[in-house]
């Protein structure tokens, strides 16, 4: 058997809420998404309007995102054309493409685009559990507020989920920074497989967070 080591695996945000800018702008009417959010990281967005000519969508400072257009010049279609060629964000509802953007009224500064936490319903997170043997995966309880159900699945092939556990706000104990340990493992304490889990959350709604990761030991050659 190989060697093997005890790390600590975070989660990545694949469903992790969107941003709808026709609540900061006047002109752009786009809805985007934050893609594979790593876990606890929060996303930002900006629009300025410094430019001459052209636009840019500046990822450098990333998880800091900065779109530079040209007032009078800069569609809502060219603004989704540089989305499309992010590595970060994606258009989830295409606006409208000719609307053009205007200085002051479509610009804004550090909206949050995704927050790296379990803090809405239907937002995800995932982790890859490639080479790990012995598995605990760790519910954590950011914030302790309202109610929240919360679905833990694996797979072993990436395209088929199995349930593993249903966990409920009043499984966890009371206060902020609980967690609540789920095994992969048989009655007798033998290691299951898995490629991934990931964790879903459904009825959250009151304020509370949550975040996933998992403890492991992985195999030498993995990571």
């Amino acid at each position: 058997m190989k060697d093997s080591r005890f790390v600590v695996l975070p989660s990545v945000m694949t469903a992790d809420g969107t941003l709808a800018l026709s609540g900061h702008t006047t002109n752009c009417d786009s809805v985007i998404d934050a893609l594979d959010t790593p876990d606890d990281i929060a996303v930002t967005m900006s629009f300025v309007g410094d430019l001459g000519e052209g636009q840019q969508l500046d990822e450098s400072g990333y998880p800091a995102i900065v779109f530079h257009f040209t007032p009078g010049e800069t569609t809502v279609g060219a603004f989704e054309a540089e989305v499309d060629e992010s590595q970060h964000l994606a258009v989830q509802t295409p606006g409208t493409a000719a609307h053009v953007l205007e200085d002051n009224v479509d610009e804004f500064s550090n909206v949050t685009v995704a927050t790296g936490t379990i803090a809405a319903s239907t937002n995800q997170a995932q982790i890859d559990l490639t080479g790990a043997n012995y598995t605990s995966l760790f519910l954590d309880q950011l914030n302790d507020a309202g109610t929240v159900t919360l679905l833990v699945e694996k797979t072993v092939d990436g395209v088929n989920w199995a349930t593993v556990a249903t966990k409920h706000e009043t499984d966890f104990p009371a206060g902020t920074n609980k967690s609540i340990e789920i095994s992969l493992s048989d009655a007798n304490g033998m290691p299951l497989v898995a490629k991934a889990a990931r964790v879903t959350a459904t009825a959250l709604a009151g304020g509370g967070v949550y975040g996933f990761h998992a403890g492991v030991r992985l195999l030498d050659g993995y990571r």
